[in-house]
């Protein structure tokens, strides 16, 4: 799918205050050629476990697509990719902003979205 509508500002994540456990999170909004809007949420949710190499704070991410008669749809695409918040780990985690980039990547490479099939 293209996306002629989006924003490369990959430094907006905000502390989601309503979470249980410690969560950013970011709305994406990419626009089709086809004029539809898609509004995605990314989100970044501290893991119970701690990183095994360096015992730091590890998150996992969670994609959202929005739905107008479901609500926040996951895209089970994306599981399993996680981050270690300790800067000097070498964990093979993806940084946000890597994790941003691969999701805007795929995004532009799927084809139309289709709600029904989530």
């Amino acid at each position: 799918m293209e996306f002629i509508g989006e924003k490369d500002d990959y430094s907006k994540w905000e502390l989601d205050t309503q979470a249980y456990v410690e969560t950013y999170t970011k709305k994406i909004v990419l626009t089709g050629k086809d004029k539809i809007e898609f509004i995605y949420r990314l989100s970044l949710i501290s893991d119970e476990n701690s990183c095994k190499r360096c015992g730091g704070i590890r998150f996992s991410y969670l994609v959202e697509v929005w739905d107008d008669l479901s609500g926040w749809i996951p895209l089970p695409e994306y599981d399993g990719n996680y981050y270690c918040s300790n800067h000097s780990c070498d964990e093979d985690g993806l940084k946000p902003v890597e994790f941003e980039k691969l999701f805007r990547s795929i995004q532009k490479k799927a084809q139309r979205i289709d709600l029904d099939k989530i």
